[in-house]
Formats: C-alpha cells, sequence, structure tokens
C-alpha cells in the first residue's frame, strides 16, 4: 500500500509538459483537461488494481454508400476515446459510449481515427464511400407515336448518359436528373442510363403504340373516344373522366373516380395519413418522379390500358391556350366546355370539385384535375 501511495504522490505533484504530436499536455493529465486531479489519479488507481485491456476496434476498415451508415465498437481501452475524421466532406464520425458511427457524405476515401484517451494509443479505420445506388422512378414507359415522356432518377452520382436499343422506336436524352423518352414508331425498346462515374446501370422498358383514332366528337357508345382539338403538339383528350362510360352520363352523383395523385384506387378518406404514397405525413413522401404519365402510378394509364396516359401540365396548359373557355350546364351537370378555336371540337370537364378526408368540396362550382407532372411552380402541387 505504501507502494501505491507514492506512485499517487508523484503522480500527483508531477507538472512537467510533454508533447504528443502537435498538443501539449502535463504529465499526469490522463483526462487531458489541462490539469491533474484526484479524478486523474483514481483513474491510474483503477487501472493498477484492475488492469487494462487491450484496445482494439470492429470492424477495422469500411465500405459504405453515399448517404449511407455504418457502426464500429470499440472494445477494451480505459472506455473514455476521442474520434475523428481526416476529411468530414467525405464522412463524418460519432461517438455513443463504445459505438462510433460513421456517415458517408460524399463519394472518396478518408480515414478515422479513434483514440484512447489515457494511454493516447490509437487505430486507424479507412474508410471508402462508394457512389450510392442508381434507382430511376420507373423502369417502364407506355406512350404513342410523337409522345415523350420522362423519367427521374431517384438515387446516383449526378452524371449520366442513355442509350436506346432501338433508336427507330424511341430515343432518350439526359437533361440533369431527368430522362425524357421520345415516341418515334410503334414498338418496343429498352432504354440503358448508365452512371457515367460508378458504371451502374439501370434499364426502362418502352412500349410505344401507334395510338387510337381521334374524333371531334364521340361517334358511338364505347368511350372513352380520343378528341382532336387541333393542339399544336396533337396531343387528342378523352371524352370524359376516368370511371364514367360517357360525357353526358356524368352527373352530380357520378363525375368519375376521385384519385390522390400517384395512386390508382379510390377510397373513402383522403388525408396524409391515408395517402400510399407517404408515411403518414406531407413532409415523408416518397419521390414519384416530376412525370407519372404512362407509369404504373397514372391511373388513365392503370384504368384504360393502351396509350391512355394523364395530361402534363404543359399539356393542360396547351388546351387553355388553343381553346374557348365556356361554363355551362351539360345533362344537368354543370362544368367547363373546352372547344378547339382550330377545328371547332369539344371536350366537357365537369365541376367535380374535390376529396377532403370523408368530404366533397366545391362539387357542382369548380373542378379540380391533377396533371402527370409537378407544377414547376411548386413542386408540392401537380
Amino acid at each position: 500500500m505504501k507502494r501505491l501511495l507514492s506512485i499517487l504522490v508523484v503522480f500527483l505533484i508531477s507538472t512537467t509538459i510533454y508533447a504528443q504530436g502537435t498538443q501539449n499536455y502535463l504529465l499526469g493529465d490522463v483526462n487531458r483537461d489541462g490539469k491533474v486531479t484526484v479524478t486523474d489519479a483514481m483513474m491510474v488507481v483503477n487501472i493498477i488494481l484492475n488492469g487494462y485491456t487491450s484496445f482494439s476496434v470492429s470492424p477495422t476498415a469500411v465500405s459504405i454508400p453515399t448517404g449511407g451508415t455504418a457502426t464500429i465498437d470499440i472494445k477494451g481501452g480505459y472506455n473514455e476515446y476521442e474520434v475523428t475524421s481526416s476529411n468530414t466532406d467525405i464522412v463524418t464520425a460519432s461517438l455513443s459510449g463504445s459505438t462510433i458511427t460513421l456517415t458517408a457524405v460524399a463519394s472518396g476515401e478518408a480515414t478515422v481515427t479513434v483514440k484512447d484517451v489515457l494511454t493516447m494509443r490509437y487505430v486507424e479505420i479507412p474508410v471508402t464511400v462508394d457512389y450510392a445506388l442508381l434507382q430511376v422512378s420507373s423502369s417502364e414507359l407506355s406512350l404513342i407515336v410523337g409522345g415523350t415522356g420522362t423519367v427521374e432518377v431517384t438515387s446516383g452520382s449526378g452524371s449520366y448518359s442513355v442509350e436506346s436499343s432501338d433508336a427507330e422506336v424511341a430515343t432518350a436524352v439526359v437533361d440533369g436528373t431527368s430522362v425524357k423518352v421520345t415516341a418515334v414508331a410503334a414498338g418496343t425498346a429498352t432504354i440503358t442510363m448508365t452512371d457515367r462515374r460508378s458504371g451502374q446501370t439501370a434499364t426502362i422498358e418502352v412500349t410505344v403504340s401507334a395510338g387510337q383514332t381521334s374524333y371531334f366528337i364521340c361517334p358511338d357508345d364505347h368511350h372513352p373516344h380520343l378528341i382532336d382539338l387541333g393542339l399544336p403538339s396533337g396531343t387528342k383528350w378523352a371524352c370524359c373522366n376516368v370511371d364514367t362510360d360517357h360525357p353526358e352520363n356524368q352527373s352530380p352523383t357520378n363525375y368519375g373516380g376521385y384519385y390522390a395523385w400517384g395512386e390508382t384506387e379510390t377510397k373513402s378518406t383522403y388525408n396524409w395519413s391515408t395517402y400510399t404514397h407517404c408515411d403518414g405525413s406531407e413532409n415523408t413522401c416518397h419521390n414519384l418522379g416530376r412525370d407519372i404519365a404512362g407509369t404504373k402510378y397514372d391511373v388513365a394509364h392503370v384504368k384504360w390500358g393502351g396509350s391512355w396516359v394523364m395530361p402534363s401540365y404543359d399539356q393542360q396548359t396547351e388546351l387553355r391556350e388553343n381553346c374557348t373557355y365556356e361554363w355551362t350546364t351539360m345533362n344537368g351537370v354543370k362544368g367547363g366546355k373546352f372547344t378547339s378555336k382550330k377545328n371547332g371540337a369539344s371536350i366537357f370537364l365537369p365541376a367535380a370539385g374535390y376529396r377532403n378526408g370523408s368530404d366533397f368540396g366545391s362539387a357542382g362550382s369548380g373542378g379540380h384535375y391533377w396533371s402527370s407532372t409537378q407544377n414547376p411552380s411548386n413542386t408540392s402541387n401537380a
């Protein structure tokens, strides 16, 4: 016991400064707080009485994708640790007890250093951050000849190229994180997207149909029909809403189906908690891409098949700019009649209002119609 007391006395009166790396410490300042205290002495006593377990980490090297996380367990030592990253622009490191959490910020390499504060022993862990997995918002598109569709890149390095298996059927170009596909002729083609940095690929299967016969008016009861309004883009509009079989059969009790954006089934309650593509709130919604036309999220395409798709924001704008508008009543139903300035053809959109919770709003006085694309001036709306 005398020997132990002698060690403590020497320990506490030591004021010699010594260097460790680029820092200077007082001899005996175990917890590195700039002074030698009884706490420092007790730490030494604990080691003398209980021994010291070898200091190590597991795993000793880590590889994670951009945006991903990984954990490292610290074993042994005195249970007083420090952790640093050589490049926080690539990976950050946080410490909780004896567990290190790494968060990958950007692709590259960095070294995470774990130090046992008491003994100043340290372990260097090489960390490699790979590019994120290349993913796209949809793996298939259905278009009509002359039509276009857009698929969003939801994950990747940010640098991409595309190639079509048959450019005579469909072509594709990259615009930032969007792939714009143009239908050239009837048939099928595979659009292959390549991440230039990681070499990963993703494919989009494209089916192009010749389209359906268009009319100025509905010629028979086999609905829906494509109405040719003589629009500059060549876009044809349906004669009635999804879930109705004739424009004149739409009524105050049957305006057609009510669908949340990207959903293909009706429901009794419409709010964030019942929205298929959100996890309970508007702040946790999944990215379906800026344009869902022709995808599995497009209710017109899912319900009617073939080349039917939801209209885009630009197509809705084109309709308004190239047609005269009249608020009118058809078969007892109030709504808007759009008549082509070019050929006199027209379509009627009933004032179906909207659904909010389990209630109807503005039915008979207003109409609310989704586009397939997010509004360019407000990405929370379509």
